[in-house]
């Protein structure tokens, strides 16, 4: 519909999206990479809390209760800086389909205000319904950007489990054990 108003605009704001699809895959791939390492610091901080719980009486009795929080601090800290890591990702994300959408709007008032001057039979009433579209347009790119964003935390989560899942055990079961009854 936008190109019945203004083919040259409609190119215009595509252009302005071609920079933003070429970067979205390599954007995707550092999401993912950010939200697995925060999963794996989550996972380590909650068994460093966990074995301090369930072994209080240990960390007393060896008096190692220095060590134990010395453990835990590092654990947070290294969970602190990979989620700040991911949140910086984040928002480069999402500014970054916002920018374009910014830029798509303004490169349309001015390419459109030079074609109305120009003759090109487009009218401010054109104008103005053909920035309408814009935003219509735009709208979609800009949910899809954090929905990508959500989906690569929800993704490094699900991975995380599985991993859980796959892990071999410490201890195997015993070799021609017998069967349990019903």
């Amino acid at each position: 519909l936008m190109a019945v108003y203004s083919w040259q605009l409609t190119l215009l704001v595509w252009a302005c999206f071609v920079p933003l699809a070429v970067a979205l895959p390599k954007l995707q791939r550092r999401l993912a990479g950010v939200y697995a390492t925060v999963r794996e610091r989550i996972g380590d901080l909650l068994g460093a809390v966990s074995e301090s719980v369930v072994g209080a009486q240990t960390v007393r009795a060896y008096a190692v209760e220095d060590r134990t929080a010395e453990r835990i601090d590092a654990a947070i800290d290294r969970h602190y800086r990979s989620a700040v890591r991911a949140q910086k990702t984040t928002v480069l994300v999402f500014t970054s389909g916002e920018l374009v959408a910014a830029l798509a709007n303004a490169a349309v008032v001015v390419a459109g205000v030079l074609l109305g001057i120009g003759g090109h039979g487009l009218t401010a009433g054109k104008l103005v319904a053909f920035l309408f579209l814009v935003t219509l347009f735009i709208a979609p790119v800009q949910v899809a950007s954090e929905a990508l964003s959500e989906a690569q935390n929800a993704l490094a989560s699900f991975r995380r489990v599985l991993d859980v899942v796959d892990a071999e055990p410490d201890v195997a079961d015993p070799a021609g054990g017998s069967p349990l009854p019903p």
